[in-house]
């Protein structure tokens, strides 16, 4: 009977685990990158920028506060039908309307989410497939530097993550 109680606590402790490491992520497509914040423009990633983006989800940034760079950054997802060339921004306003969305400013130490349109506007609109996403970031008031994190262009619910431009 006491051996059937530790199986199952094991069991059941297993399980847990399991189910807590479903959120651990915000998607199993997180990568690096690294963005130069210099100016009040919006500057590409230097690494890993330009990605498939695969649905309407939003995108993922993890800016942890080991990173160099500035305290706050702004962020955007840029998107277009190509990979190489064309890209836009698809954070600023909500595609197919005038709507502004309040900038994605980023707090060092801190992760959520970035809405964009890239797949509704690439994807659904133009019907290109694959549509690719890209990250790009500038300065928010005087800080500068070089920002590093994790970032995917879909995400993964994880329960209490911000939505930065919400």
């Amino acid at each position: 009977m006491k051996l059937r109680k530790i199986v199952y606590s094991l069991v059941g402790c297993l399980l847990l685990i399991g189910a807590c490491s479903k959120y651990a992520l915000a998607s199993s497509n997180d990568s690096q990158f690294t963005v130069n914040i210099n100016s009040s423009s919006f500057t590409a990633s230097t690494s890993n920028s330009v990605r498939i983006k695969d649905g309407t989800t939003s995108s993922y940034i993890n800016y942890p506060s080991s990173s160099s760079g500035p305290v706050y950054w702004v962020a955007a997802i840029y998107g277009s039908a190509s990979a190489t060339s064309g890209f836009t921004n698809c954070t600023s306003t909500i595609w197919g309307t005038n709507t502004q969305r309040p900038i994605a400013r980023i707090t060092k130490g801190t992760a959520g989410y970035v809405e964009q349109d890239v797949y509704e506007k690439y994807g659904i609109y133009y019907g290109y497939t694959p549509v690719y996403a890209k990250i790009y970031g500038k300065k928010y008031n005087s800080g500068t530097g070089t920002v590093n994190g994790i970032w995917s262009p879909d995400s993964v619910y994880v329960p209490g993550l911000p939505t930065y431009n919400n």
